[in-house]
């Protein structure tokens, strides 16, 4: 986090900038808590982009992108964009790698500051600040879509006629095994 800062430092008053970090940087508490609360507070991160692992040389390790900016729009201040494209890879025998598709995406949705199911959240900094300014996206934006909907009284009907055939069926067969018994 100090480099960051030292980055933050550096940028123009109406600057902006994007740097890739290991995870951890988004959630360890101690330091890099205090200083990710007071980059927050002072509004500068817009956008976090969980990225998969393996994309870079050298290293497995999953990384993001965070995107900071000194002068936010009037309608973006006080929340940040969380984007998961954790899974938006290529997979590679050695290394992985975004294809300009994923680029194109992760590029809209940042543009777009908007929440998409599964992709990305505009969370509120008081939600942040509940969760100790932790910026992990998995916190903000779900993976896998919800479990579906079942109606309990449709299924147990369905239930009830699957084993009154399989009452028929079991009856029939017990009769043909009788016959064959017999024979």
């Amino acid at each position: 986090m100090a480099f960051i800062e030292h980055m933050l430092a550096s940028l123009k008053p109406a600057g902006r900038m994007t740097v890739v970090v290991p995870l951890g940087v988004l959630f360890r508490a101690s330091a890099e808590g205090r200083i990710r609360a007071g980059m927050l507070q002072a509004d500068l991160v817009e956008a976090v982009v969980a990225l998969g692992p393996n994309l870079f040389y050298g290293t497995t390790i999953p990384a993001a992108v965070i995107v900071i900016r000194k002068r936010r729009r009037p309608e973006r201040a006080g929340s940040v964009l969380f984007v998961n494209a954790s899974a938006a890879l290529h997979e590679g025998r050695n290394q992985h790698r975004l294809g300009s598709e994923h680029v194109e995406r992760i590029v809209a949705a940042v543009k777009g500051y908007a929440d998409e199911p599964l992709f990305s959240r505009v969370v509120g900094h008081a939600e942040i600040a509940e969760n100790d300014y932790n910026l992990n996206v998995s916190r903000y934006v779900a993976t896998t879509p919800p479990p579906e909907r079942i109606d309990v009284a449709v299924e147990l009907k369905r239930l009830g006629e699957l084993t009154r055939r399989r009452d028929r069926a079991e009856k029939l067969m017990a009769s043909v095994l009788k016959e064959m018994d017999r024979g």
